[in-house]
């Protein structure tokens, strides 16, 4: 199996997913709360990359009253049901339920990376649950990080490592297709000890810590502690079928 890996959707062309697996990489925090919401048993999960798209896919979907979900610049966005946190994301909230769901960073990455033939939302709660998935699909596999805010985010090349690193017992012999791979599993490699050190050292989780979410770190940086996968199925993101 060949891996690649983008740091942010901005530098991963259309071509470059095109007939592979890709694995949406978002730990702060778009792949977090999908995760959870998977778990917590919603029903489906529309992902769209602007809140002009979000606004206008819950009008459309009125009959199934969604939930309006997302954030801007960490915080949820005024008159949404829901923001980007996983704590917001309970059973009796969002069991069964729609969701119309945009984040600045993941969800831009999900909708980057349509031209995919399988794709998953991973992070570092579900990494081995999603490995045993995209295994399944016998493709090559495009890890497509979240970045922020259109740059290179630490907590997301560190989870991408992570991947390469579980892609092995399956592998031994990844081809790592490009120097950003190489870069995460480096970065792995060096920090496994100390997952939740490294998510709360990182910029992202700083500015996230600054404005109250401490949990959220916690939650984000728990290795394998959800045992769900969302993955894409047209336009919806879902839990198992």
């Amino acid at each position: 199996m060949t891996v690649e890996v983008y740091f942010t959707p901005y530098e991963m062309a259309p071509d470059a997913v095109a007939g592979k697996t890709v694995a949406v990489i978002d730990v702060l925090r778009a792949s977090t709360v999908t995760a959870i919401a998977v778990l917590n048993g919603v029903g489906e999960i529309y992902p769209v990359d602007s809140l002009e798209a979000a606004e206008k896919l819950a009008r459309r979907l009125a009959h199934k009253k969604p939930l309006l979900c997302g954030e801007r610049g960490g915080n949820k966005v005024p008159g949404y049901d829901l923001g980007n946190s996983p704590l917001e994301y309970t059973k009796d909230k969002i069991e069964g339920r729609t969701l119309v769901y945009t984040s600045t960073n993941g969800t831009v990455a999900l909708v980057a990376s349509a031209a995919a033939a399988h794709r998953f939302m991973a992070g570092l709660i579900n990494a081995r649950a999603a490995v045993e998935e995209i295994v399944k699909t016998g493709l090559d596999l495009v890890i497509a990080c979240g970045g922020r805010d259109g740059t290179f985010s630490i907590e997301d090349a560190f989870a991408a490592g992570y991947l390469i690193a579980l892609l092995t017992e399956y592998f031994p012999e990844v081809i790592l297709g490009n120097d950003n791979a190489a870069t995460a599993e480096y970065l792995w490699d060096k920090n496994c000890d100390d997952p939740p050190g490294l998510v709360q050292d990182s910029p992202h989780g700083q500015y996230l810590a600054s404005l109250g979410y401490d949990k959220d770190l916690e939650i984000c940086a728990g290795i394998d502690t959800v045992p769900v996968v969302p993955r894409m199925i047209g336009e919806v993101l879902c839990g198992p079928r």
